[in-house]
């Protein structure tokens, strides 16, 4: 089929032949729209394409109005952190329950203070007499320790006693001279005569001692 287009176009101007339509841009005629048929069935949907990259995060959007209030949950949410120590509270003028009994505490190491003395028990039953038995003397060496032990039992004992020997004492002044005499002295026969006068019977000296046997 043979097109005849206009002669001396001016640049713009449109030719429709056949439903399709030209225009002139100052050099060639150029196909600008082509009539558009009745819409087809849609054809079968095409495989899923890979996953794309992750594109940036948008800017934020402005907040929304607040919605509707929605209805009570019955599951609980998560515990909150602990607020902040409110004020003391005005002094109860209602006395508390009793708490349980708490733990036996550690044993005190501080004696506490003497408690009131007790009444006077009843009087017990007489016991038996004590007995004391003298048990050994024995000397010890001199300059030790005096010492009692007691080998008994202590309501029937019997005292031991170790004395230690004395120090040996200062020698003697010298003794007086002794005379006897066998009888020449009757009158005087079986007396012992200390001499301090100078005339003693039988001539012995002053200050001797004379036996008459």
């Amino acid at each position: 089929m043979t097109i005849t287009f206009p002669s001396s176009p001016t640049i713009g101007q449109e030719y429709t032949f056949a439903g399709n339509t030209w225009s002139w841009d100052g050099t060639a005629w150029t196909l600008v729209r082509i009539p558009t048929g009745p819409t087809g069935a849609t054809g079968p949907t095409g495989p899923t394409g890979s996953q794309g990259i992750q594109g940036e995060t948008g800017p934020q959007g402005a907040t929304g109005p607040t919605g509707a209030q929605g209805a009570a949950s019955t599951v609980p949410g998560p515990q909150g952190a602990t607020g902040p120590q409110g004020p003391t509270g005005a002094a109860s003028t209602v006395a508390g329950p009793t708490g349980p009994t708490g733990p036996t505490g550690a044993d005190s190491t501080v004696a506490g203070p003497t408690g009131p003395a007790g009444a006077t028990g009843a009087a017990g039953a007489t016991g038996a007499a004590a007995t004391v038995t003298l048990g050994t003397v024995t000397t010890g060496t001199p300059g030790g320790t005096a010492s009692i032990t007691n080998s008994g039992t202590s309501s029937a004992a019997t005292f031991n006693f170790t004395i230690p020997q004395g120090p040996t004492g200062p020698t003697g002044s010298a003794g007086v001279a002794v005379a006897y005499s066998n009888g020449s002295n009757t009158a005087n026969s079986n007396k012992v005569f200390y001499n301090n006068t100078g005339t003693p019977p039988g001539g012995t000296a002053a200050g001797d001692l004379y036996i008459y046997y």
